[in-house]
């Protein structure tokens, strides 16, 4: 397969990255709504009542399990864009393969650690908090398989989860936010591994293993369809740097990705139509609508790159790690104290996005640490 060969730039794609920040804020939202208002969602994971907000169009905007797809996406989409671009410079894969795990290990590591601290402290307050709002969801520690006895998990253990046991066992009883991240490497790889085999294919045959790909995926863990869908994407992309959305076209491509955000995998009320398609399928096309908006539309990718998204994507990663230790500890214990969940709500936004800044400045130090260790594996390869 020829693919056209462009000046590509090592600067992240901002527009992108303010997208991945709006979707760290909705999963935050999204579990503050199962913390301290899990009645909004009627019987979850049943056939929703008329009062609860599942099924209505505009879900998508809170529903946090699309936003963990479009974080699949994304990462197959923006980890092989510039190996397409470039028309096929391994280096770049190689860069970013030697760096994918540590990258990922640094900001976990501190989030394991703070959830560690906040236990060892006994400042979770979460069972306490769970029983005032009557949410299952925060007396099992945010879902967790059980709710862990922080006091005898010891240092050794978080350090262990940090860097090594979550990616390659999936634990994630310090922060259970991390049950994504053995996904996220896993997927990674399977991205990296693509990337080289299509560029040397014709059309026909590109389009047969991408497909071979998404089935293996689909039956192995279904979330991991993501990633290839993202370097199908990159791929497409690079070839087509000439295709040119207009505002209205992307508008409503942007409407259409919210309302499939919002399917829930229950069909009612805006989404009785879907019967019992796979939500993940229906989260797959919203990220592909929303990626393509911003990538094909220079006004929306312009409202995507201001230095307000530009930050918000900076503090994306350790938004969605951090905010759970905080709900479950500072938003409870508001909560116990004041009776005011509205307090609660805003003392884990408030803290949450502290944190999150102290992370992303960590977090970027890290980051060049690893670009200058990873100088000698090639160049031109982009940090993500």
């Amino acid at each position: 397969m020829n693919v056209h060969v462009v000046t590509t730039s090592t600067r992240k794609d901002f527009a992108l990255e303010g997208l991945r920040g709006l979707a760290s804020v909705t999963v935050l939202v999204w579990h503050l709504i199962l913390g301290f208002y899990p009645e909004l969602l009627g019987d979850y994971g049943q056939v929703i009542s008329g009062s609860g907000i599942r099924g209505h169009f505009w879900f998508g905007l809170v529903y946090g399990s699309s936003a963990v797809t479009l974080f699949f996406v994304l990462s197959g989409y923006v980890l092989t864009l510039r190996y397409f671009e470039s028309g096929g410079d391994l280096r770049i894969i190689q860069r970013s393969a030697i760096k994918r795990w540590p990258r990922l290990a640094g900001p976990v590591l501190l989030a394991v650690l703070l959830s560690w601290a906040i236990g060892f402290l006994g400042l979770y307050r979460y069972v306490e908090g769970g029983a005032i709002t009557k949410s299952q969801w925060l007396i099992a520690f945010a879902n967790g398989a059980a709710a862990p006895a922080f006091s005898d998990r010891s240092l050794a253990d978080a350090l262990g989860q940090g860097m090594f046991l979550t990616f390659f066992r999936g634990d994630s009883y310090f922060d259970t936010n991390i049950w994504t991240m053995r996904l996220e490497l896993i997927g990674s790889f399977i991205a990296f591994g693509m990337a080289p085999i299509l560029i040397g294919l014709r059309p026909v045959a590109a389009a047969v293993a991408i497909f071979v790909t998404v089935m293996l995926c689909n039956y192995s863990n279904i979330a991991l369809i993501g990633f290839p869908v993202g370097v199908a994407m990159a791929l497409v992309r690079a070839q087509n740097h000439a295709w040119e959305w207009k505002v209205p076209i992307a508008a409503i491509a942007m409407i259409a990705a919210i309302y499939l955000a919002g399917y829930s995998g229950i069909a009612s009320h805006d989404y009785a139509w879907l019967g019992k398609f796979n939500q993940i399928y229906a989260h797959c096309a919203a990220a592909i609508l929303a990626i393509s908006a911003i990538e094909l539309c220079p006004q929306v990718n312009s409202y995507f790159s201001t230095r307000f998204a530009r930050l918000l994507g900076e503090m994306s990663f350790p938004l969605y790690l951090a905010h759970i230790p905080v709900l479950c500890s500072v938003g409870c214990g508001l909560l116990i104290e004041s009776g005011s969940r509205a307090l609660a709500i805003i003392g884990v936004i408030i803290t949450s996005f502290v944190l999150a800044a102290v992370l992303a400045i960590a977090n970027a130090r890290w980051l060049r640490l690893l670009n200058a260790a990873a100088s000698n594996a090639g160049s031109g390869a982009g940090t993500q």
